[in-house]
């Protein structure tokens, strides 16, 4: 295939590429390579030939190795290994023991079970495993990826006994099966099919990449560590001990009894096919390689790029894959076998950008080097970067750059200007981004629901539970579901909710949408937000998720219900979400039980950027997927209030705000700003310690600090407040204060998980408060506070949970509060003994758990037009406003329609649709203080400086 490629841009195979030649040296002079030496070293015997060596003289050197050895010959600053999780503030480096591709707990990891005098079972590391995020020189491991077949005639996996075979070696392995038990034979290898005519092969033949999985597998876990600076010779030895590990590991599995017998049957089926790699006995002759040297360039690509909190400005090529680090080593923990090293982070906003400074040395170092493979970069994000279509992209693009550096910069690499080798290799594509806005945008923001959607809120009647509601659509068309409508689910819109559930006792097994299609006609190119209200039950999330996707299936952005570890790494082990889809968020929602406490429905937001002639297909996706298998009942939502608005620009995420504005929102961190152990269960009371980092109160209690003994909970800890055999002062309050300055005048959600105990809800309630606003939500049902314990001047609302005694599980609440010019926001909890029916105040009353608090924008300050102009609230121009249409089309026209700011013709094509014609246009100076009409003067377009011009369009 490859010659292929060679033949198609005029290369001889013969002549114009060197193969099986490896470097010897390379010659400076001061920071120019001059030349490098190489050996011949033929496979599959490589050792240098007698041929001798050739001397290579060029402008430009591009190590495009594996191993990046020319880079290192050159004395290019490198490292090898991980990175301490503290070097650049990455959670994910560094020792890392999780639970994918894990052991179950058990496996006696002892030659005699119980007994350690008699030593460990091979490929375990006698050393102890290393505290978390501590960096070190380990190298995540290395395997063959193996190509099968079942198509006969095949090489029999049993036809000989592999060298150095040894059965003990895989004795781990059926210690792991006995405690996890046998399912089938991708138990312990991943199966990836390839069939019929992919491909060069000569057969429609069924043929598979094979490649590890599970906790034992064809990773040679910790013989890796010394391959980056092995000797040529020390580096053949490693990969002769991979292949025999490998071929063994098959051939235990084809013929050891402890296989079950329908198990091994089915491996029998699969032999090494015979029309590839033909001169290595049908054996890959290439060790996957997945990480070897680093470079440390001009700049280091850190997770941060990758999960695009920080932004590259010089992009030389894109990543998107998860951030994946193989296992690099195997310990006794707790008596017990664990792998560490795997760590698998989902990127969910999209390809990120590769800096050209990450693939070309410091100056002083090397000006004629480029290192597109070893390029600089951390452990952790290197993990994502190395995927091999990433290399081809970095090698034609570091290409052009090499050719720019010797026509333009007398062969300094460093002088490039990267974004004219994107250009180069754009050139000729159509390229569409579609987190870039389009050139003309829209100066409001609009909410068109009324205008795109039908029943957005449920509200019209729904006879047939055989078929979706009125104006949705299903496809699958016909899936048997339990469909119906709720009228008691809290933060619905109107009278009742959707809800969507399989079959009594069943599985939604196939994907299935709940959608409407919104034609381009209606639309128009800019950003949209797409939001719903949803509540899903503990335990049943399956993938369930909104979705906003431009019909053409390249562009379709998520927001999945809860946090992220739940879909990426369960406690199975699991991956069941979409990760293709363009952007993926997560609410982070807890969700609850339908039988114990109230079913709170939640925001769910999207944004999606549509070109000119895109349709919009928005609704719920989901299917049952849950915890590595489909789950009766899962995947079953409830769903309310759709939204369509066309903005003005796309606000800043929830997480990015929160981030920004707010300290240990989600209460992981002791007083010293030191992240809790994530494996203790407890209570820790830090009182004598320093208050909750972060936070403030009026008046600490002698009981507060960090809790993970909870259920729910967001990650592994959350924030309480009690009292020791007292009680919690009234005027309680725990919180944090966001300044003006970081705050855009709108309506905010404040939201958090929480808990409270049962019969002790004193006066407990979530708070947000701006100027002289504060909105409130209490804890339990409205009937739990009598009038008298409510504050005067504060906007309620009732979370309406089940408080309990023992389990300590947080549910959602949220409050929504508006926020004015200038205005700080204070969020938090407020607290106190109180009193509620039937109960005195008493020791604890008020005592709380919290997790994850939040606030964000949700909207812009609406300005709602009804049929009466004079009933509309004028706003000044200082605010983002969004229109929201209410009572304005009537019989298939327009009515009159006032605006307090002034409109381009992008804003009129927004609001009215596209190829609407102003026919009359109005400008108005208007009182802003007094909201009256003063004059009436002009049919011109307004001066978008005077906030006082109010807009009739007729």
């Amino acid at each position: 295939t490859f010659k292929g490629f060679l033949s198609e841009v005029g290369l001889k195979d013969t002549t114009d590429i060197w193969y099986q030649w490896r470097i010897v040296s390379a010659e400076k002079e001061g920071n120019e390579v001059k030349s490098i030496t190489l050996e011949k070293a033929p496979s599959p015997n490589p050792s240098p030939e007698e041929e001798g060596l050739r001397n290579v003289k060029a402008r430009i050197f591009m190590d495009c190795s594996y191993e990046g050895d020319l880079m290192a010959r050159a004395g290019i600053s490198y490292t090898v290994g991980r990175e301490a999780a503290s070097k650049y503030g990455e959670p994910e480096n560094g020792v890392q023991c999780l639970n994918k591709h894990q052991f179950t707990d058990g496996v006696d990891p002892y030659v005699v079970p119980g007994d350690p005098s008699s030593g460990l079972l091979w490929g375990i590391m006698p050393e102890p495993m290393g505290n978390k995020g501590d960096g070190d020189n380990h190298i995540q491991a290395y395997n063959y990826r193996l190509t099968l077949t079942k198509n006969k005639p095949f090489r029999a996996i049993t036809a000989q006994v592999p060298d150095n075979y040894d059965p003990s070696k895989y004795e781990l392995l059926f210690r792991w099966m006995e405690k996890k038990g046998w399912s089938g034979y991708g138990d312990c290898i991943k199966w990836t099919y390839m069939k019929d005519s992919s491909g060069p092969n000569s057969w429609n033949a069924y043929k598979t990449d094979n490649n590890n999985n599970g906790a034992f597998s064809t990773d040679m876990i910790g013989y890796s560590w010394d391959y980056p600076e092995a000797t040529y010779e020390q580096r053949d030895s490693i990969a002769k001990l991979h292949e025999d590990y490998t071929k063994g590991l098959l051939y235990i599995l084809w013929t050891d009894p402890r296989v079950p017998k329908n198990i091994r049957d089915e491996f029998n089926l699969w032999g090494y096919p015979l029309d590839e790699y033909e001169d290595n006995e049908n054996f890959t002759p290439q060790l996957y390689i997945r990480e070897a040297r680093r470079m440390i360039g001009r700049m280091v690509m850190t997770e941060d790029y990758c999960l695009k909190n920080k932004e590259a400005n010089d992009p030389i090529a894109w990543g998107a894959y998860t951030m994946d680090s193989h296992n690099c080593g195997r310990y006794v923990v707790n008596g017990m076998v664990k792998n560490e090293g795997d760590v698998q982070r989902h990127l969910t906003k999209g390809p990120y950008n590769i800096s050209y400074r990450a693939v070309t040395p410091k100056e002083s170092e090397a000006k004629n080097v480029i290192v597109p493979v070893c390029l600089s970069a951390s452990h952790i994000a290197y993990g994502s970067i190395r995927m091999e279509p990433v290399y081809m992209v970095l090698g034609e693009t570091t290409a052009l750059a090499a050719i720019q550096a010797i026509d333009e910069h007398d062969c300094c690499v460093q002088k490039v200007d990267a974004s004219r080798c994107i250009a180069q290799l754009e050139n000729g594509f159509n390229i569409v981004r579609y987190e870039e806005l389009p050139e003309v945008m829209n100066s409001v923001s609009v909410d068109i629901t009324s205008r795109v959607l039908a029943n957005p809120s449920f509200e019209e009647s729904f006879t047939k539970n055989t078929q979706p509601p009125t104006g949705w659509m299903e496809s699958p068309e016909g899936m048997t579901l339990q469909r119906s409508m709720n009228k008691t689910a809290k933060n619905k819109d109107g009278q009742q909710a959707y809800v969507c559930k399989p079959a009594s006792g069943k599985t939604i097994n196939t994907p299935l949408k709940l959608y409407q299609q919104i034609p381009a006609e209606k639309l128009g190119a800019g950003i949209y937000k797409v939001s719903c209200r949803m509540w899903i039950e503990k335990d049943f999330y399956g993938t369930a998720c909104l979705f906003a996707d431009n019909q053409r299936g390249d562009n379709c952005n998520v927001q999945y219900w809860t946090t992220e570890p739940y879909y990426r790494n369960g406690t199975q082990g699991y991956d069941n979400i979409t990760y293709t889809d363009y952007r993926t968020t997560f609410a982070r929602h807890a969700g609850g039980f339908n039988s114990s406490t109230a079913q709170n429905m939640q925001r769910m937001v999207v944004y999606i950027t549509l070109q000119d002639g895109d349709d919009l297909l928005l609704g719920i996706r989901t299917n049952s997927a849950n915890q590595g298998s489909d789950k009766a009942g899962a995947g079953y939502f409830m769903v309310d209030d759709f939204h369509v608005e066309k903005l003005a620009g796309k606000p800043v995420a929830w997480d990015e705000f929160c981030d920004k504005v707010l300290t240990n929102y989600d209460f992981e961190k002791n007083p010293q700003g030191i992240s809790y152990d994530w494996n203790l269960k407890t209570t820790v009371n830090e009182a004598s310690n320093g208050p909750i980092y972060g936070w403030q109160s009026n008046a600490w209690t002698d009981n507060y600090g960090g809790v993970s003994d909870g259920t729910n909970l967001e990650w592994k800890w959350a924030g309480y407040v009690a009292s020791s055999g007292s009680t919690i002062p009234n005027d309680f309050r725990l919180y944090q204060t966001i300044p003006a300055e970081g705050l855009e005048p709108g309506i905010y959600q404040v939201s958090a998980r929480m808990w409270q105990h049962a019969s002790k809800l004193g006066i407990t309630r979530l708070y947000g408060q701006a100027g002289d606003k504060t909105s409130v939500q209490y804890y339990g049902v409205e009937s739990k506070y009598s009038a008298d314990v409510l504050t005067e001047g504060e906007t309620a609302t009732f979370a309406g949970l089940s408080a309990n005694t023992t389990t300590g599980r947080v549910n959602d609440m949220s409050l929504d509060i508006e926020v004015g010019e200038g205005e700080d926001l204070e969020i938090g909890v407020k607290s106190g003994y109180g009193k509620e029916a039937n109960n005195t105040a008493g020791a604890n009353h008020g005592k709380f758990y919290v997790d994850l608090v939040r606030a964000w924008k949700v909207s812009d300050l609406p300005v709602t037009y009804d049929e009466n102009a004079s009933d509309n609230e004028i706003v000044p121009r200082a605010y983002n406003n969004k229109v929201v249409l209410n009572k304005t089309f009537v019989n298939d026209e327009w009515q009159f329609v006032c605006f307090p700011f002034s409109l381009n013709a992008a804003d009129i094509e927004t609001i009215f649709g596209k190829g609407t014609i102003v026919e009359q246009l109005e400008v108005m100076e208007i009182d802003v203080k007094e909201h009256n009409v003063l004059k009436s003067n002009s049919n011109e377009w307004g001066d978008d400086e005077h906030d006082g011009l109010y807009y009739r369009i007729v």
